[in-house]
């Protein structure tokens, strides 16, 4: 993806550099801005000429984010800030397309406060191919089958292509986990090791492939164990692409118990669609 291309993208959320709490101190390299700018005084005098617009974002599992900011100057895009990790801080990255801007906007803040930090290293140009916005931190920056561009976990894609839709998961969870069980009943704690929450688990999961790939939860579990998903604590769910097959779920080191499944969901790919074929019991086991 060039920057040019992220700049495009709608934005998910904007906020003010007065109301920005983070992106400042990382994007001018200088945590120190975080605390020394008069913020109060610009809230209230509306003075939001830069301005940190969230284009990308995944939440993880709540502690672990991702997200890639578009960063403004008098509505002129002319950086990008990308943090990822806890808290966003176990990684952050940044690039500059527009070093005129970059400097005017370091000296609109540094007007309250002094301390001069370059930003040359980082320059970039708007419309060259930038590997850090292909993705970051365990995620690739892809279209949805929604023709959204978002951020997905590595552990969805193969070679490029979403195996399992995220977004369109948690919509099913509602429909077919959530209003199902709750903490109070008796089937919550076994999570995936009982049998009704498991059904619920791959009829949500199904919802989940996208079109294009063949899908079923009907298939040989003594024989999936032989394969690379052996080590899975649990399998919803068996895809193809028509080329290689999938199985979707739990992997052994991720937790089925409750709902804390819900967050742990992987791909592996098994082999060819051959094996897809063997393994679904279906009836919709052809390749083609």
């Amino acid at each position: 993806m060039r920057p040019v291309d992220l700049y495009a993208l709608p934005g998910l959320a904007s906020d003010p550099w007065y109301d920005s709490h983070g992106p400042i101190g990382h994007f001018f390299d200088d945590e120190g801005l975080e605390y020394d700018l008069e913020r109060e005084a610009a809230r209230q005098s509306g003075d939001a000429r830069l301005a940190f617009e969230r284009k990308l974002f995944h939440g993880g599992d709540g502690e672990r984010t991702v997200s890639y900011y578009a960063v403004t100057f008098d509505g002129t895009p002319f950086g990008i800030l990308v943090l990822a990790g806890r808290g966003g801080r176990d990684q952050v990255n940044r690039l500059v397309t527009r070093i005129d801007l970059y400097r005017e906007a370091k000296a609109y803040l540094e007007s309250r406060r002094e301390r001069e930090v370059s930003a040359e290293s980082n320059l970039v140009d708007p419309q060259a191919e930038i590997d850090l916005l292909a993705g970051t931190y365990g995620h690739q920056v892809l279209v949805g089958p929604d023709g959204a561009t978002r951020l997905v976990p590595v552990a969805h894609v193969w070679q490029d292509r979403i195996v399992f839709d995220e977004i369109v998961f948690r919509t099913a969870l509602n429909a077919h986990v959530h209003k199902d069980f709750t903490v109070r009943s008796p089937e919550f704690a076994q999570g995936l090791r009982g049998e009704r929450m498991a059904a619920a688990a791959s009829a949500a999961l199904l919802t989940a492939i996208p079109s294009g790939l063949r899908a079923s939860a009907a298939f040989d579990r003594d024989r999936l164990r032989e394969t690379r998903a052996g080590k899975f604590a649990w399998v919803g769910v068996l895809a193809t692409d028509g080329v290689y097959a999938f199985a979707v779920g739990v992997p052994g080191y991720r937790p089925v118990n409750g709902f804390a499944w819900t967050s742990a969901i992987e791909i592996a790919c098994l082999g060819g669609c051959d094996l897809y074929a063997e393994l679904v019991t279906d009836g919709s086991a052809s390749c083609a």
